[in-house]
């Protein structure tokens, strides 16, 4: 009787340890994955993911404010057919400006005529193209009597010219002339708008006209 008297306090104590021990909890301990690399990684893709979508909403709110400039001038367009049109014009131009300007050279012509004067006087033609000149006669101080023969004796022009009265003669690949004028001071003779000077102290001219190749 004393031996089981004295075990009982022995497994009593026991009990109570046993008892202590498994109400004591544990720490808990964080998931192994929470703490590897891969986490970290997958932290730090969030918050990139997360500022770039807060940056393109931003830049497309930015796109389409009311604030953005826009050019509001007209768009000028061309059709292909108005600018060859606005082509070939030019070319026509210049083209008319060439063959303007060539004319201009071939018809100039250049009269020389004697120093002194007298009334018989030799003039000097000289054409880039003697092929077809022509003369201009006008009756500007009256009646004015004329006669013009080639050097060879043929009829070119003869009559009387009334006062006011104008008349053109071409001249075809012209020889020289044989010139008579009468009132030579009421007569403006001209080649290619190129005017005669008449010596003035004679009222009959009788002139000679050479034509040269320039």
């Amino acid at each position: 009787m004393t031996l089981y008297r004295a075990e009982v306090p022995v497994k009593e104590a026991a009990v109570e340890e046993v008892t202590r021990a498994n109400n004591q909890k544990e720490p808990r301990e964080l998931p192994v994955f929470l703490l590897g690399k891969g986490f970290k990684l997958i932290v730090v893709a969030l918050i990139v993911l997360v500022i770039g979508g807060i940056w393109l909403m931003m830049y497309v709110k930015g796109n389409n404010s009311d604030d953005a400039v826009v050019d509001q001038t007209p768009a000028t367009s061309v059709s292909i057919d108005e600018a060859t049109k606005t082509k070939e014009s030019s070319k026509t131009e210049q083209s008319a400006s060439k063959e303007k300007s060539t004319d201009e050279k071939t018809d100039k012509v250049t009269i020389t005529a004697p120093e002194a004067n007298s009334g018989s006087m030799n003039y000097v033609v000289e054409a880039a193209s003697v092929d077809e000149l022509t003369m201009t006669i006008e009756a500007t101080g009256g009646d004015s009597w004329n006669s013009i023969t080639t050097n060879t004796g043929e009829a070119v022009e003869s009559g009387l010219l009334a006062a006011g009265d104008k008349k053109e003669i071409k001249l075809v690949k012209p020889t020289n002339l044989n010139v008579t004028i009468g009132n030579s001071q009421g007569l403006n003779m001209s080649i290619n708008d190129e005017k005669l000077e008449f010596a003035t102290d004679a009222i009959t001219q009788n002139i000679t006209i050479e034509f040269k190749q320039k």
